[in-house]
C-alpha cells in the first residue's frame, strides 16, 4: 500500500491521453498498435511515478509542514529516504529498458517528459505561468507519445486543443489554492503570482480557445475514418463537459488534482464516455 502511495499509482489516469489518437484515429482495433501504445502508457506511468518521487524527496522538509502534503509516504515517515532512491534508481532501470520495445520516436517523447519534469522540480514550478505551461506540456507530450507510438498522422489541431484544455485543468487547480490561501503553507512563489479575477479571465480565454479549436479539428481533419459530416456535433459533448468544470471549480475539490475530477464527478464522466462512444459509432460501427 506505501508503494501505491508513493508511486501515485491513482494519478496513472492521466496517461489514458496516451490512447487519444488511437481512438481518433480508428486504429483501437488493430492489435499491433495497441499493445504498442500500451507499451508507452506502461512507460509513461513509470516516469511520472519516477518524476513524483525525485519531487518528494526534494520537498520532503517542506511537505512534512504542509497540511495536505504532510501524509505522503515519505513526509509522513512511512518510507525512509534511501528506500526512496531506491525506488528511483529501479524506475529508472526499468525506464531504460523499456525503451527498446517502444519507438525510437515516443522515447524520446518520454525522455523530454522526464528532463522537462526534473527541471519543473528543481526550478520551474517557482515561476507563475510557467509553472502551469509545464504541466500542461505534459499532456501534450502525452498525446505525442500515442501518436509515434503508433505512428499515426500528427494533427496541429489536437495538439493546440491538448494544450488549451490542460492549461484551463491547471487555472482550476490554482484557482482553488488562491480562493482557499494555500500559498501560506505552500511557500511557493508561483501561487504567489496568481491573482483570483486573472485566473478567472485565463479559464474563458482557454476554454473558448478549446472549444473553438476542436470545432475547428471536427471540420478540417483530414484523417478522420470514419463519418465526417457527423463528427462536428460530438463537440456538444465538449461544451457541456466544459461547462460542468466550471462550475466544479468553484470548490474546494478542485485543489487536490482537477484531472482526476475528470473521471470522478458523474456528470463529466458521462459526457466522456458519450463521446467515445459517438466517436466510436462512426468509426468501428
Amino acid at each position: 500500500m506505501i508503494l501505491v502511495d508513493q508511486l501515485r499509482v491513482k494519478h496513472w489516469i492521466k496517461n489514458l491521453f496516451i490512447f487519444i489518437p488511437l481512438l481518433v484515429s480508428g486504429n483501437l482495433s488493430s492489435p499491433g498498435l495497441f499493445y504498442l501504445t500500451v507499451l508507452v502508457f506502461i512507460q509513461f506511468c513509470l516516469a511520472a511515478s519516477l518524476i513524483y518521487t525525485i519531487n518528494d524527496i526534494k520537498d520532503v522538509e517542506k511537505d512534512r509542514k504542509n497540511v495536505t502534503k504532510k501524509n505522503r509516504p515519505l513526509a509522513s515517515g512511512r518510507l525512509s529516504l534511501n528506500q526512496a532512491y531506491l525506488i528511483c534508481i529501479i524506475l529508472s532501470i526499468l525506464i531504460c529498458a523499456g525503451f527498446f520495445l517502444i519507438p525510437t520516436s515516443a522515447g524520446v517523447v518520454i525522455s523530454s517528459y522526464i528532463i522537462l519534469n526534473v527541471l519543473y522540480s528543481f526550478w520551474l514550478k517557482q515561476i507563475s505561468i510557467i509553472d502551469i505551461s509545464i504541466i500542461s506540456l505534459g499532456f501534450v507530450l502525452r498525446v505525442l507519445s500515442g501518436v509515434y507510438a503508433a505512428d499515426l498522422p500528427f494533427s496541429q489541431w489536437l495538439i493546440i486543443m491538448t494544450f488549451t484544455l490542460s492549461m484551463l485543468l491547471a487555472l482550476g487547480k490554482r484557482k482553488g489554492e488562491v480562493t482557499l490561501d494555500m500559498h501560506v503553507d505552500d511557500k511557493r512563489k508561483s501561487i504567489k503570482g496568481y491573482g483570483l479575477e486573472f485566473i478567472k479571465s485565463m479559464q474563458i480565454v482557454f476554454a473558448t480557445i478549446t472549444i473553438t479549436v476542436y470545432i475547428m479539428y471536427t471540420v478540417f481533419n483530414e484523417s478522420y475514418p470514419g463519418n465526417k459530416e457527423y463528427l462536428v456535433y460530438s463537440s456538444f459533448f465538449v461544451i457541456l463537459g466544459i461547462s460542468r468544470y466550471f462550475q466544479l471549480s468553484d470548490f474546494k475539490v478542485m485543489v487536490d488534482d482537477p484531472t482526476s475530477i475528470l473521471f470522478k464527478d458523474k456528470f463529466i464522466l458521462s459526457m466522456v464516455t458519450c463521446w467515445i462512444i459517438y466517436l466510436a459509432a462512426f468509426i468501428y460501427i
